[in-house]
């Protein structure tokens, strides 16, 4: 009776609203103290109030004022009744194919659109009309799959869905699945980035083949699918002119590829056991690797684009992730897991070991994402801030890998046991004063002021150990050495700087240049 009171008089359409209300209301206390007994009863009635709500509501619209609000109300009547059967009968004893008939209701609603669709030049009301069913087919579907799935696939699948409704905003011109696809996404990148019980995905038992390999496991398809479906929904977005959903997705394929690079790394070192902490130097430094090869990727591909064409997620998330990467770098192997001081095995061959994973290459990463930012930005002073900070970065991880490097040649694997004698910490003079000298070289033979600079802090630690601490606690041999080879570096380098650096130019080219 209100329904078609609500029809038959616009001024009374909340009426309608108001009895569908009240019907779920009243199944919701009906609900709470549900006997097995009166399940099917339950089931029935609710079946009823669907129809006569979300079926009248949409019967009535025909013809009215507003069509899009009887649509809306159909809608909305039938998300709450089937959301609150649900709730109620998931957990009884009535066994019913929830996930299909999520799936049916997202039909139903789909195949009612569709004369709308055809017509909606004809129609009055049908954008308003149509946006109420995609929202109410669009969420069903959304709900079937945890429903159905496990939990492994739930963001696959929602990812796929995310980028169908985009492909379908543009195809059907309808904006609001678009909005409905940026919605699904956020709540994909909110459950693989935000999510912290992933991590115990696979320690529970996961219905992937590879369970427990170290390669091959839920992450292949748990990331990488969702990762493609936010590639491709961006450059759907990006056709159709919506720039800010497409630089959304593509944000969220680079964060997809941070978490899901470093879930590997720690998948590949402790199989099936993603909480476990990091116990590798070797896994600290390919944590490192890869990020900074996702970094470098993306930093390239950009260059290979013109000015104008070049996407913000591969341009600023390459800087991003680099910076990433050269944080962790520091605060990880350098800081918090550094075998100097903690029990971790290096490896027993001299340069081929975990040190070099975990130093050198990341800093050989660091200057060539140095250098295809600078051919990036030019000049800008942001820019460069940020590449004097990854060579900050790289320098320190240099410096780091000459360092352990010579007390592992003393020391052995474990770094963090003996004690220093008289040749390692001479060694650690000799080394710093060969690497200030072979960058300042390095600088001098390819032209970049910023090698030449880097070799300066390094030479002056080396010259502060010699005057502050091997004259105090070497022996009297070493310690000749170390002055010896001290003094006889300086004189090079003075003479390197002579020669190359402050090298006054022939006469007859400062003729001209005078003339």
């Amino acid at each position: 009776g209100c329904l078609v009171l609500g029809r038959l008089r616009s001024d009374l359409e909340g009426l309608a609203w108001l009895a569908a209300a009240l019907l779920v209301v009243l199944l919701a206390v009906w609900g709470v103290d549900l006997q097995p007994a009166g399940e099917p009863a339950f089931l029935g009635v609710a079946a009823a109030a669907l129809l006569l709500s979300a079926g009248g509501g949409w019967l009535l619209r025909r013809g009215a004022a507003r069509p899009a609000r009887w649509a809306a109300l159909a809608a909305t009547s039938t998300l709450a009744i089937d959301l609150l059967a649900y709730a109620t009968l998931a957990s009884g004893e009535l066994e019913l194919p929830w996930g299909a008939l999520q799936l049916t209701l997202a039909a139903a609603w789909v195949l009612l659109a569709l004369p709308v669709w055809r017509r909606r030049g004809e129609v009055p009301g049908a954008e308003g009309t149509l946006a109420a069913a995609a929202v109410a087919a669009a969420t069903l579907a959304a709900l079937a799959v945890p429903i159905e799935l496990e939990r492994e696939w739930i963001g696959v699948a929602w990812a796929l869905e995310a980028a169908a409704l985009v492909w379908l905003s543009g195809r059907l011109a309808l904006p609001l699945l678009a909005r409905l696809g940026a919605g699904l996404g956020a709540l994909v990148a909110a459950r693989l980035l935000l999510n912290p019980f992933v991590l115990r995905y696979e320690a529970a038992g996961s219905t992937w083949p590879a369970a427990g390999n170290p390669v091959l496991s839920w992450l292949l398809h748990g990331y990488g699918v969702p990762l493609a479906a936010f590639a491709a929904a961006a450059a759907l977005a990006r056709r159709q002119g919506r720039w800010r959903l497409a630089t959304g997705f593509g944000a969220g394929a680079v964060a997809l590829a941070v978490v899901g690079s470093a879930l590997s790394v720690r998948q590949a070192f402790h199989p099936g056991a993603l909480e476990a902490w990091p116990t590798a130097l070797a896994e600290w430094g390919a944590l490192t690797v890869v990020w900074l090869l996702l970094a470098t990727g993306l930093l390239a591909v950009a260059l290979h684009r013109e000015p104008g064409q070049r996407l913000p997620e591969l341009r600023w998330g390459g800087a991003a992730v680099a910076t990433l990467a050269a944080g962790q770098a520091l605060l990880g192997q350098s800081l918090a897991a550094n075998p100097a001081w903690t029990h971790l095995d290096v490896g027993t061959l001299p340069v081929v070991n975990a040190l070099l994973l975990a130093f050198g290459a990341p800093a050989v990463l660091l200057v060539t994402a140095q250098r295809f930012e600078a051919r990036l930005a030019g000049a800008a002073s942001w820019s460069r801030l940020l590449r004097r900070a990854w060579g900050a970065a790289g320098l320190v991880l240099l410096f780091l890998l000459v360092t352990l490097e010579v007390r592992r040649a003393f020391r052995g694997r474990f770094l963090d046991l003996g004690e220093a004698g008289h040749a390692e910490r001479y060694a650690y003079s000799a080394a710093w004063v060969a690497l200030a000298t072979a960058l300042l070289v390095a600088g001098i033979a390819s032209g970049r002021k910023a090698l030449r600079l880097a070799s300066l802090p390094v030479m002056l630690l080396a010259v502060a150990k010699v005057f502050l601490w091997d004259t105090a606690h070497l022996s009297d041999l070493y310690r000749v050495l170390s002055f010896l080879g001290l003094g006889a570096s300086l004189l090079f380098l003075a003479w390197v700087y002579q020669r190359f650096v402050f090298r006054a130019p022939p006469p007859a080219a400062a003729a001209r240049a005078g003339t």
